[in-house]
């Protein structure tokens, strides 16, 4: 008997502890008094829960139900978790390859820009020249109208005529 009370004592201690009265081992306990006082063990005094109650059983079942729908869901959880993942790489290298090509479109349209105003360049340098060589022109035709004119009214008479290099006509002749 002391030694029962001495255990009970110890474990009524203990048991005052936060944490431990959820660790102690019931049935080595239930083993441990009936032994003391006699007994082989206490299981034909104390029922045990585990073993005979349906309700335990029933409850373990309906968890280890809700543990594989929960198994499920979280596959299929991840499985969409993996689809957005790669839909969002994909539509980021969609996004990449349009940055890509509108910079690429723009280049060209700028380098297009800057051809056509070479050609713009080149050609008003062009028709500056071909004005220069107009006005050359022009000014070198007024010049031999005026050195011919000069010799005109310079020369009078055949001798005039032959100068002037028109051996068939005569200044201020009408007809």
């Amino acid at each position: 008997m002391r030694k029962v009370q001495n255990l009970l004592f110890g474990i009524n201690t203990l048991a005052q502890f936060p944490g431990v009265p959820e660790r102690i081992n019931l049935p080595e306990i239930t083993k441990e008094v009936f032994g003391q006082l006699g007994y082989k063990d206490g299981s034909r005094f104390i029922n045990s829960t585990e073993q005979d109650d349906p309700r335990i059983k029933e409850l373990q079942a309906q968890l280890q139900e809700l543990q594989n729908v929960i198994a499920t869901d979280q596959q299929k959880t991840q499985g969409r978790m993996q689809i957005e993942q790669v839909k969002s790489e994909g539509d980021k290298e969609v996004a990449q390859i349009r940055a890509q090509s509108d910079i690429q479109r723009e280049l060209i349209g700028q380098q297009t820009d800057i051809r056509e105003a070479e050609i713009k360049q080149q050609d008003s340098v062009t028709k500056r020249g071909e004005l220069l060589l107009q006005r050359e022109a022009l000014l070198s035709e007024m010049d031999d109208k005026e050195i011919e004119r000069e010799l005109e009214l310079r020369a009078s008479g055949k001798s005039g005529t032959i100068a002037r290099g028109r051996y068939n006509k005569i200044p201020y002749a009408v007809g």
